[in-house]
């Protein structure tokens, strides 16, 4: 797929578009429920793709009528980022780049004078252990987590903030890119030139495609200029 010359920003997800994780974080979300004494069933998890990870612990959390709801939320979310330091981190940890020259693909976009963003649903501080591990700050121009806003996907605040933080003045140059439904509906209610979805993680082509993603891609690596 090309992209229009009047682009200036793309804003990648990261977990399945960017980096290759195999589902680990939806693995974890379930065991640290699990963990925590929730009730949950893994299939449940699916609908919650792409998703602010806190937002779905607190969904689960109030499903289940506990008192102290804000202390178990907080409970279940210490264990879900101690889980995923574990999976991530560990000397054989199989995450990686979805691609091998990911890094090499977003200097050639940025040659081209395109500035690249990652936006997620994982907290700021797992987000940055993740961009150091990988190496990802010197070839992106920012990044934000779902942390930073007062709501995460779908609603658009985190691209409107890349976007004020980039000095991009229309929506119109901006493409948005990822792997979920979120991804895409994100990138609609932000008013993006274009919504694109990728095959390299969560959702298959039909679901995209019925959510409304603009173009389907397999990997970002097929986006060029």
């Amino acid at each position: 797929m090309i992209i229009d010359k009047t682009i200036r920003l793309v804003v990648f997800d990261m977990a399945g578009t960017v980096i290759n994780e195999g589902g680990i974080v939806y693995d974890s979300i379930h065991k640290a429920l699990q963990l925590c004494g929730l009730k949950v069933q893994r299939e449940e998890i699916n609908n919650w793709h792409g998703i602010y990870k806190k937002q779905v612990i607190e969904h689960f959390v109030k499903r289940e009528g506990i008192s102290e709801e804000e202390k178990k939320v907080e409970e279940v979310n210490d264990k879900l980022n101690s889980l995923l330091k574990e999976q991530y981190f560990s000397e054989d940890s199989s995450i990686s780049l979805i691609k091998p020259n990911v890094l090499e693909y977003f200097s050639y976009l940025r040659s081209n004078n395109i500035k690249i963003a990652l936006n997620t649903g994982y907290p700021k501080d797992l987000q940055e252990l993740l961009i150091d591990r990988f190496d990802l700050k010197d070839h992106i121009d920012e990044y934000i987590s779902s942390d930073e806003v007062s709501q995460g996907r779908p609603y658009p605040f985190m691209i409107h903030n890349l976007m004020h933080k980039l000095n991009i003045q229309s929506v119109k140059e901006v493409i948005k890119v990822g792997d979920s439904l979120m991804d895409i509906k994100e990138g609609k209610n932000a008013g993006c030139n274009k919504s694109i979805g990728v095959l390299s993680g969560a959702s298959c082509r039909k679901d995209l495609q019925d959510i409304g993603a603009d173009d389907i891609i397999e990997d970002i690596t097929q986006l060029q200029i």
